[in-house]
């Protein structure tokens, strides 16, 4: 009867060590984020967001040969009247607003297959919900996560070439055009479009 038991303990400390090991490689394996952020939301106000996860480790050079990388987890973490709220997936989050007491994200979405490549818009009511971007309402339309530089992100001069570049104004184009990021990605906003979008939002 002893040999028995002592063959099933070696078997269990063996397995129990495996799934150590496994667990061991992929944290060594995966790059580990934990950040937290004072954002500027679109009404001026400011929100503390903390921004943690993890993805796969990209080894090599990415225009030789490589491996690595994607797997991205995310997850969003703030409070809103004391009530702590989480959001978590696999697209890099670029803006967090209210519009009221309702918490808003926007993703940029790596992860998908090319045709949906692109910006994504979620609402919490009361679970959270992906909408098309047309519904986004305009005056929310500001990212400020993107770049972790608010000032930057909120820089919206519609004479200004890098904002006529930039993703905000992509996302403008996805509101506005009712386009996946996809279909839009290759156009330059005009001073005019933004102009309006601009007025629109007010």
């Amino acid at each position: 009867m002893k040999r028995p038991k002592r063959l099933a303990l070696a078997l269990l400390l063996t397995a129990l060590l495996g799934l150590l090991a496994v667990s061991v490689a992929s944290y060594l394996l995966h790059d580990h984020w934990d950040h937290r952020w004072q954002v500027t939301l679109a009404d001026g106000t400011k929100l503390v967001v903390r921004n943690k996860g993890s993805r796969w480790h990209y080894f090599g050079h990415p225009h030789l040969i490589s491996f690595g990388g994607d797997g991205r987890v995310e997850q969003l973490e703030f409070a809103v009247e004391n009530q702590k709220i989480v959001w978590e997936g696999l697209y890099e989050p670029v803006s967090v607003q209210l519009d009221g007491k309702i918490p808003v994200v926007i993703v940029f979405d790596r992860e998908s297959n090319y045709g949906r490549w692109g910006l994504r818009y979620y609402r919490k009511e009361p679970e959270w919900k992906e909408l098309p971007l047309s519904q986004l309402p305009r005056r929310l339309a500001f990212l400020n996560l993107w770049g972790r530089d608010p000032v930057v992100a909120a820089d919206c001069s519609p004479n200004s070439s890098s904002f006529q570049n930039s993703l905000t104004a992509d996302l403008w184009m996805c509101i506005a055009t009712g386009k996946r990021y996809r279909e839009i990605q290759d156009e330059i906003a005009t001073p005019e479009f933004l102009r309006h979008f601009q007025d629109e939002a007010k």
